[in-house]
């Protein structure tokens, strides 16, 4: 089965196959779909001979940290003249795992200035017009999965090595939450054939991935869900406020919160679950649902932000109380459609 059209594909191909320097860019606070997807295309492209960097605008958690080339990613918050060197003297850049140039925070302007020829590879709804070939496909589980197509479909197969394999099986599972949402194509698990084909350890990403936190991230998550957690049981909504004092207590860690919204979704009937985590002058909303029910046109709409039907981020410049406030008053308006999502739950 052909994913990509196949001029555009060639199009691509030898675009990437004209240059030698090249940078990859995931997006701000970039997660394991965004990091899988730009490690395992590094390590394609170095075996075909390129010399790549990933330049990531800000930093990653930990437990994403566990590959050689992950080690070697430039972060343009910290190191910002070795950044722009770098991205200044590439041939051609690669976006992975966004579709809006402003994704990439403060490194919007200095990649728009540099007018590089590029690509992109992205699941993500409404993209917008940030390079000359674009690979968007939002019934994708993940990028991760987009890639692992690209990578075949450009005749790839043999440069994809078993780290590069992993990395993006890590994506792949990240960003379905084990398979837990936005995994019902069957391509994806063609796909996930095609990785264990590379001799991927599912076990040992899994525990990569999940098993890495510490205690104190056990008691925030358990503090969180015991005291923070409000449910609004006539509309099957969860939601879950985390202040920045709360956060120091158990000396948060990026990626500490991965997972904690999708807690309350166990709950009997839970349609919708949200968690507030306040920041340095906004907060932060990540939002999931079961069913059909649409949190990235809540998050679009409402909170300036997008994603997929099941899993969405956004922010509100306001606080705590002001966006909690929000999110009660708009979910309201969704009260029919909770309803409907909440019978089929029976």
């Amino acid at each position: 089965m052909q994913r990509f059209e196949p001029k555009l594909l060639e199009q691509a191909k030898k675009l990437l196959s004209s240059f030698n320097k090249i940078v990859i860019v995931p997006h701000t606070n970039p997660d394991g779909d965004a990091m899988g997807a730009s490690i395992g295309l590094h390590y394609v492209l170095t075996a075909l001979g390129k010399s790549v960097t990933i330049v990531s605008p800000t930093d990653f958690p930990e437990y994403l940290k566990w590959t050689d080339v992950s080690k070697e990613v430039v972060i343009f918050e910290w190191e910002n003249a070795k950044a722009k060197r770098v991205m200044r003297h590439a041939e051609m850049i690669v976006y992975l795992d966004f579709n809006d140039i402003k994704r990439t925070g403060s490194m919007e302007n200095e990649l728009v200035a540099l007018n590089k020829p590029s690509i992109m590879i992205d699941h993500h709804p409404y993209p917008k017009d940030i390079a000359i070939y674009s690979f968007s496909d939002t019934t994708s589980s993940s990028t991760c999965e987009l890639v692992v197509d690209f990578v075949y479909e450009c005749g790839w197969k043999e440069s994809l090595c078993r780290t590069g394999a992993s990395s993006l099986f890590m994506g792949i599972l990240t960003d379905t939450g084990g398979f837990a949402h936005n995994s019902s194509n069957p391509n994806l698990y063609r796909v996930v054939g095609l990785l264990m084909e590379k001799k991927v350890d599912k076990d040992y990403i899994y525990s990569k991935v999940f098993h890495q936190f510490s205690a104190n991230r056990l008691r925030l998550m358990g503090y969180a869900i015991s005291e923070k957690m409000t449910v609004l049981e006539d509309l099957s909504v969860s939601y879950i406020t985390l202040t920045k004092e709360e956060l120091e207590k158990y000396q948060f860690q990026s990626g500490d919160t991965e997972g904690v919204v999708n807690e309350p979704l166990q709950i009997k009937g839970m349609v919708c679950s949200v968690l507030f985590m306040e920041k340095d002058g906004f907060i932060k909303i990540s939002f999931r649902s079961k069913g059909d029910f649409p949190v990235n046109e809540i998050s679009e709409k409402y909170f300036h932000g997008g994603g997929h039907l099941n899993a969405a981020g956004g922010r509100s410049n306001g606080t705590l109380l002001e966006a909690t406030q929000k999110f009660e008053k708009v979910i309201q308006e969704y009260r029919e459609l909770l309803i409907n999502e909440m019978q089929k739950l029976k």
